[in-house]
């Protein structure tokens, strides 16, 4: 894994009965508030990739929309997302 949110970190790892310093991937995870027509509807931990994929996809797990046509945009603002509706 290499791309711009896995960073490498020095870690101690228990492996085959000892114990090994090395280097490890580490994923960046971030919050993302989701607000629906100017109010607050909820706040994932997600990495910062595929946001608006995300979000339609939890509107939708939710119940909250059927189908993507139901959303009017999305804007994704350092991790605020505002998806309006009719």
């Amino acid at each position: 894994m290499n791309n711009d949110f896995n960073h490498q970190h020095a870690v101690i790892k228990y492996q085959h009965g000892a114990f090994k310093s090395t280097t490890d991937a580490i994923v960046e995870e971030t919050p993302l508030t989701i607000y629906i027509n100017q109010e607050e509807f909820a706040t994932l931990m997600c990495s910062p990739t595929y946001l608006e994929e995300l979000i339609i996809g939890f509107l939708a797990s939710e119940g909250v929309i059927i189908a993507r046509k139901e959303i009017e945009s999305v804007h994704i603002d350092d991790y605020k997302a505002l998806p309006m509706s009719h």
